[in-house]
């Protein structure tokens, strides 16, 4: 069992941030392989401003993107996970000069999990990441955003508690962007309900914040002046210092203990220079391979039970040799070998000796004769 100390280590350090289908439940069990494919959609009409007010983009504007995320992950030992993804994004935003349209390939995802406490109710696991940035945001740029166009460094922490068919989860992170955009503390929270027919019903709250000013901090004008002539005014992308919390709620159906389906929505709840709007999403998980060990429901480990082998005899014996197999057969003696019972009519006589008489001694027998020794008087 992990030592609990090391939990609250990495306690201190932090979540990365969880998109809205993402899986937050996973299985660590040796040799298993977990293939992710999730949708989700974005759309917008209003910002938050610096003060935390919304604010409705210009007249007719909007802003809209799906992500469809595939994630590949594999579990080579016990309680430690590698996973790799990819993320393609469709953006389309409409103003009154354009209606603009974009979909790229725009970031590739390395990162590594691993199991830091186990035990009867509670579960947490590490988790540390990199999403390397496949286009940069330029300044004379005429294309839609479909990210931040910054690479992100991502380290947290998930724990997980089960009461019995009732399963709260916490989340906390930090995510280091580079191209000098600010540093944001992640962090997050949920309950799932599950019950006896396959189904789960959850709900949950994701956010951020900026702990780290971006470097453009007093030039934000410039990131506005981006954002307002492709994104149709939308900072869902490339604001400066933005906060955002958001929520959401979903629908999972577990088909069996390999597949299970995600169906949710939800709406952003405040924030402050980034996008007020709604989103719906939907993904499939599906594995193979290892003991199947649903994440929210931990157990103590017990030691795996070894079948025994069954060995198949291959020695035959030859018994063409030549040699005459009969002497090799048990013997079997004949009933006339049996020793017969004594006949119950046959009486024997037998005549007692004399009290002091000694018997006859046979001419191969010798007699010893012992005698006492005296004990010698002492001076």
């Amino acid at each position: 069992m992990k030592n609990l100390n090391t939990h609250l280590f990495f306690g201190v350090l932090t979540l990365a941030l969880q998109s809205h289908a993402s899986e937050v439940f996973k299985s660590f069990a040796e040799d298993r392989f977990e293939s992710q494919i999730s949708v989700d959609y974005f759309k917008t009409e209003a910002n938050y401003s610096s003060e935390g007010t919304s604010s409705g983009l210009p007249s007719g504007n909007s802003y809209q993107i799906t992500d469809i995320h595939i994630l590949g992950r594999y579990v080579p030992l016990i309680d430690f996970g590698i996973y790799a993804g990819l993320n393609i994004g469709n953006s389309q935003s409409i103003n009154t000069v354009a209606t603009r349209k974009n979909s790229t390939l725009n970031n590739i995802t390395f990162g590594a999990d691993y199991l830091l406490y186990k035990a009867d109710a509670f579960s947490t696991y590490g988790d540390l990441s990199y999403d390397f940035a496949l286009e940069k945001v330029k300044s004379d740029t005429d294309s839609v955003l479909n990210n931040d166009g910054a690479g992100q460094l991502k380290v947290g922490l998930t724990s997980i508690f089960d009461f019995g068919g009732i399963v709260p989860f916490a989340q906390l992170g930090l995510n280091y962007r580079t191209q000098g955009l600010s540093t944001l503390l992640t962090y997050g929270g949920g309950i799932e309900f599950r019950f006896e027919n396959s189904l789960t019903l959850g709900g949950a709250l994701n956010g951020y914040l900026t702990i780290k000013e971006d470097s453009n901090t007093n030039q934000a004008f410039e990131r506005d002046n981006i954002t307002l002539r492709v994104n149709g005014g939308s900072k869902r992308f490339y604001g400066i210092n933005p906060n955002n919390l958001d929520s959401d709620i979903y629908l999972k159906y577990s088909y069996d203990q390999d597949l299970s389906f995600k169906f949710g929505g939800g709406t952003t709840l405040l924030g402050s220079n980034s996008a007020q709007g709604y989103h719906l999403g939907a993904a499939v998980v599906w594995g193979i391979g290892g003991r199947r060990v649903r994440y929210s429901r931990p157990v103590r480990r017990e030691n795996p039970v070894i079948q025994p082998r069954q060995q198949t005899p291959h020695f035959q014996e030859d018994t063409n040799d030549g040699v005459n197999q009969d002497y090799f057969k048990p013997v079997k003696p004949s009933k006339e070998e049996y020793v017969k019972p004594v006949d119950e009519d046959l009486k024997i006589e037998t005549k007692a000796l004399p009290r002091n008489s000694t018997p006859p001694v046979n001419d191969k027998e010798y007699q010893i004769k012992l005698k006492k020794l005296k004990k010698k008087n002492r001076p």
